[in-house]
Order: structure tokens, then sequence, then C-alpha cells
């Protein structure tokens, strides 16, 4: 019998191989919008964490203002990866790769900002959704409020430039 621990490690999903990653890392549109939301939220010398932070890319943008960058990666092959890669480009000396599950992490401080990008599978693999649950009622627990800004939750949305998305908000509205 596995534990709650194990059964949460072995889940469908969880872990996006490495190979895939490179997929969504070539994928300018994803990654110019991505960019986009990070730059219009993160300010010069905020502190940021990042949940399931895979190659560390988007910890990577936020280090371009950020003071401070905690990204948290639970499979060791990603940790290794992204701990490489940022050690080859400028500000990745701002980001702390720290190899935990991302539904147990805090960071030791109150931070401005939190990313957590789980949505390629239309957060049907990997609990994004429980994940931002957990990740906000355990940090006002420890730090009290008020909550960091979210990204996608409060700001990609507002930097999304594609016709589609401009469409599917104009219909809402109506």
């Amino acid at each position: 019998m596995l534990t709650e621990s194990e059964a949460e490690q072995s889940y469908l999903g969880q872990f996006i191989p490495l190979q895939y990653h490179h997929s969504m890392l070539m994928d300018a549109n994803r990654m110019d919008n991505f960019k986009a939301a990070i730059d219009h939220v993160v300010f010069p010398g905020a502190k940021v964490l990042e949940l399931g932070g895979g190659t560390g890319v988007l910890s990577w943008f936020a280090a371009g203002k950020a003071a401070k960058v905690y990204c948290v990666e639970m499979n060791l092959e990603m940790v290794t990866e992204a701990r490489k890669l940022l050690a080859k480009n400028p500000n990745g000396d701002k980001v702390h790769v720290i190899h935990a599950n991302a539904f147990e992490y805090l960071p030791p401080e109150p931070v401005d900002v939190m990313i957590c990008e789980m949505i390629h599978v239309a957060m049907l693999r990997e609990k994004q959704v429980e994940l931002v649950e957990s990740f906000k009622r355990r940090y006002l627990e420890k730090f009290g409020g008020p909550l960091p800004i979210m990204i996608p939750t409060d700001s990609m949305v507002t930097k999304c430039d594609q016709p589609w998305f401009r469409s599917a908000l104009s219909s809402e509205s109506v």
C-alpha cells in the first residue's frame, strides 16, 4: 500500500518529461505571453516564488527585475536541469532552485509574486487548482495577508494579446 506522499509522486502526469519541456520552451507565443505577464507584475526588488518551476525559465524571467526568486520543483531531474540552465544565464544567480514538494513548501519570507504555471494540459493532471488553494491557505496561516500577486491567475489574462482570447472575453461579457 502506498503512502499518500508516494501516491502523489506516482500520480499520472505529475511530472512532465524533460523532452516535453523543450516543446513548451520552443513555443514563442507561449513564452512571449508569459514573459509579458511576468514583466507586468514583477517590480524591481520583488521577492518571487514559483511553484512547479520545471526548467526554471519563468523564474529566470522574474529574476530580470526581482531581488530573489524561489523556484520549487519536486522532480529531481528537472531541478538538476534548472540549476544548469540558470547558471548559464544572466540573473540566474538570483534564482534559488529548491527540490521540494510544492504542496508542502513555503518560502522563508513573504513574497510579492507567486508563479504557478501548470496549464498545458488544461489543469486535468497537475492539480494546479488544488495547489494554488493549498498555497493560499498555508501562506495566510504562516504570514497573514495580503496574498502575493499570482501568475497566471491574476495577470496572465491581462497580458494575453491573442485575438481568440480577446474574442472569448468580449463574448463572456455580453
